[in-house]
């Protein structure tokens, strides 16, 4: 994936051949018994810039050139219809949102307060799909019944759409630490995506979905940042592609 987007200059890490050509290569590392362990190992290029996450206080201007960058992503991943069999994880991977019902239901129990979620499905999906461990304590919470309204709500008007709905493969994962920003205040121009390593073939539309919750996400810890600037974002796609999501 990382050399189909370098192949078409999206921004974003290169993969660096090793000097028999290949892209991954075995080291021995000293272990734990005194034994090497054979590790694989790759090499990427450096990007310049800071992660989003340390923006104080991230401009409209940011969110509209991220929603251009997820466009250009968009694009380049659909462009000569670019497939990758690593890429179909099907209905059992969690964090292709076409499995929100599934990863919500399995773990909401398990999490001590839904309520931050609210609507935003995506990011329930996301947030619970770590297996539980021994020591958590299984109880539900009030808010818990209204996460589990919003996957009913959620099926209902995807069941007619599951079939219709554009799919490719997605990056699948553009958060706030994985968006790379200029050094230089305002921060607003998007440098590199980082992190492929949840990519996945999926309904396109989740790429700018998932992006947008994110960014919601955002807006809650940075007020007075307005919440209804998710819209920038998606007028920033929209201005950058004519891909049908």
């Amino acid at each position: 994936m990382l050399l189909h987007l370098a192949q078409h200059n999206f921004p974003c890490s290169r993969p660096l051949p090793g000097r028999d050509g290949s892209y991954l290569m075995q080291v021995q590392l000293p272990s734990s018994s005194n034994n090497n362990t054979t590790h694989i190992a790759r090499a990427l290029s450096f990007m310049p810039g800071r992660v989003l996450a340390t923006v104080r206080t991230p401009t409209p201007a940011m969110r509209h050139a991220l929603g251009r960058c997820i466009a250009q992503l968009t694009a380049v991943l659909v462009a000569e219809r670019f497939d990758h069999p690593g890429a179909h994880r099907g209905m059992t991977f969690d964090w292709d949102i076409r499995a929100a019902p599934r990863v919500v239901r399995q773990y909401v129990a398990y999490s001590e307060d839904a309520r931050c979620v609210g609507s935003h499905l995506c990011v329930a999906q996301t947030s619970m799909c770590c297996p539980p461990s021994s020591s958590m304590v299984c109880s539900f919470h009030p808010s818990h019944s209204a996460l589990l309204q919003a996957v009913d709500v959620f099926e209902q008007h995807t069941k007619y759409l599951s079939n219709v709905l554009p799919t490719s493969i997605l990056h699948g994962d553009a958060n706030e630490h994985n968006i790379l920003v200029s050094d230089t205040p305002p921060h607003d121009v998007i440098v590199g995506l980082l992190d492929v390593g949840d990519c996945h073939y999926g309904w396109r539309v989740a790429e700018i979905g998932i992006a947008a919750v994110y960014q919601a996400g955002m807006a809650v810890a940075c007020a007075p940042w307005p919440m209804d600037d998710e819209e920038i974002l998606c007028i920033g796609m929209h201005a950058a592609t004519d891909v049908v999501v």
